[in-house]
């Protein structure tokens, strides 16, 4: 039982340090990219282009919906070419301020082995980036959060 008990301790730990790690090379990734992102956006929607195939058409049909929305920033990541991008998500894509192509895949994650979803980022709070995986309802989350 005790062995149980410290396993589940361990377990914790690491998904605690994985936490910080992500948000860390996330921040520093946003703020390498543009540190005003901080200041313009309150979420970072980073759709990749392949992994969970429902979960991304899901995203992209919230981009398609909501590209326009002035309080979220996009990053498409993992994809094969621009191409492609434009075939799904539109030719205005590459034109949109607050979209970002990810072509040396700098928001892909290999690392952490978890950009099969696309991630939804509250940047509210610039020292405590919060993320979270797609999850159906998506216009829930931003709700939630105003």
């Amino acid at each position: 039982m005790k062995l149980i008990t410290y396993f589940i301790l361990i377990i914790s730990m690491m998904s605690c340090s994985f936490q910080e790690k992500y948000e860390d090379k996330l921040h520093h990734e946003l703020m390498k990219l543009d540190e005003t992102i901080f200041d313009n956006y309150s979420f970072v929607i980073i759709i990749p282009e392949e992994g969970c195939s429902g979960c991304i058409s899901e995203a992209e049909s919230f981009y398609l919906e909501h590209k326009n929305d002035p309080q979220i920033f996009y990053i498409f990541t993992n994809i094969s070419s621009i191409k492609s991008i434009k075939l799904r998500v539109g030719k205005d894509v590459i034109n949109q301020r607050n979209v970002y192509i990810d072509i040396k895949n700098k928001f892909l994650s290999i690392d952490y082995n978890i950009n099969v979803y696309p991630i939804i980022l509250d940047i509210r709070n610039r020292e405590k980036i919060e993320y979270k995986f797609l999850d159906p309802g998506i216009d829930l989350f931003l709700e939630e959060n105003n």
